[in-house]
C-alpha cells in the first residue's frame, strides 16, 4: 500500500515468473494503492493470510502477555503498558521488543527493565499527556505535549483527551457509596476494564473543588485551541499547569 509505480511493476513481473528457491512475503495494509498486486496474487493462487489490525492498547497488552507466557516467563502489568507506550504503534516492533526483553532480562520483567532498554522511545500520545497532567506530573506532561505537537498531534486532540480523563474521574467519584466504596457498573462502558484501577487511584487524589476547577480550566483551553488564542500550544500548556493547581485543591 506504500509501493511506488516502479515497485508495483517489478512485483507484478515477479508474480508472473517467480524464483523457485526464493520465498517472498508481500504485505498489504489496505487501501486502493497497489490493489492490482493483491489481485494478481489472488489470481496466481498464492497463499493468503488475513491478519486483523490491533488498535486498542488492551489488545496490544494481551498480545505481549501471551508472548511472554508462551516463552515460560512473567512480566508485570506496569511493564506491559510501559512497553506498549514505548513502541506500541507497530505490532512487529512491539513483539520484537518482547523478544528482546525475554532474551536479555532474567527473571520477572518489570517496568524498570522496559525503561532500561527503551528509554527515550516513548511515543507521545494525547493519552500520555492527559495521564501525566491528571497525575500531577506537570513537567512530564508538558514534555509529552511538546513532543506530540512536534510530531503533528492537534492541540484540540490533547485538550479533548485531558477533558475525557477528568470526566472519568468525575464519573468514578459520583459512584461512591455511603461506605466510601466505588462502584463501576455505570461507568465501565466509558472506561476500559484495564484502566479502571488507574482511574480509581487517580480519583483519590482529587477533591470535588479541584475537579470543578479542572473543568473550568479545560473549557477555557478548549476555546483557546479552537481559535480563541493566538498560540494554541500555550493554551494547552496553561491548562496542564492549571490541572496541577486544581489537583492540590481541597
Amino acid at each position: 500500500e506504500q509501493a511506488n509505480a516502479e515497485l508495483v511493476k517489478d512485483v507484478l513481473a515477479y508474480i508472473r515468473q517467480p524464483v523457485s528457491d526464493t520465498a517472498v512475503i508481500i504485505c498489504h495494509g489496505g487501501g486502493a494503492r497497489a490493489k492490482k498486486v493483491v489481485a494478481a496474487l489472488k489470481k496466481a493462487g498464492v497463499p493468503r493470510i488475513s491478519i486483523p489490525k490491533v488498535k486498542r492498547a488492551s489488545d496490544k497488552a494481551k498480545a505481549v502477555h501471551e508472548d511472554v507466557r508462551e516463552a515460560g516467563r512473567k512480566i508485570t502489568n506496569k511493564a506491559v503498558y510501559a512497553l506498549v507506550d514505548a513502541v506500541g504503534s507497530d505490532m512487529r516492533e512491539l513483539l520484537a521488543g518482547v523478544r528482546q526483553l525475554i532474551s536479555d532480562v532474567p527473571g520477572v520483567i518489570d517496568e524498570s527493565d522496559v525503561h532500561t532498554y527503551f528509554s527515550g522511545r516513548v511515543e507521545a500520545t494525547v493519552f500520555q499527556v492527559a495521564d501525566a497532567a491528571v497525575a500531577g506530573n506537570t513537567a512530564q506532561a508538558i514534555q509529552y505535549m511538546r513532543h506530540a505537537l512536534a510530531t503533528g498531534v492537534s492541540p484540540v486532540a490533547i485538550v479533548a483527551a485531558m477533558a475525557a480523563h477528568v470526566r472519568n474521574l468525575i464519573a468514578v467519584r459520583a459512584e461512591r457509596s455511603r461506605s466510601g466504596a466505588i462502584f463501576y457498573q455505570r461507568v465501565e462502558s466509558n472506561i476500559p476494564q484495564w484502566k479502571i484501577s488507574s482511574v480509581q487511584s487517580s480519583a483519590r487524589a482529587w477533591s470535588d473543588h479541584g475537579l470543578a476547577a479542572a473543568v473550568s480550566a479545560l473549557a477555557q483551553a478548549d476555546e483557546g485551541v479552537k481559535g480563541g488564542s493566538r498560540d494554541p500550544a500555550y493554551a494547552v500548556e496553561k491548562a496542564i499547569i492549571a490541572l496541577n493547581r486544581a489537583r492540590r485543591m481541597r
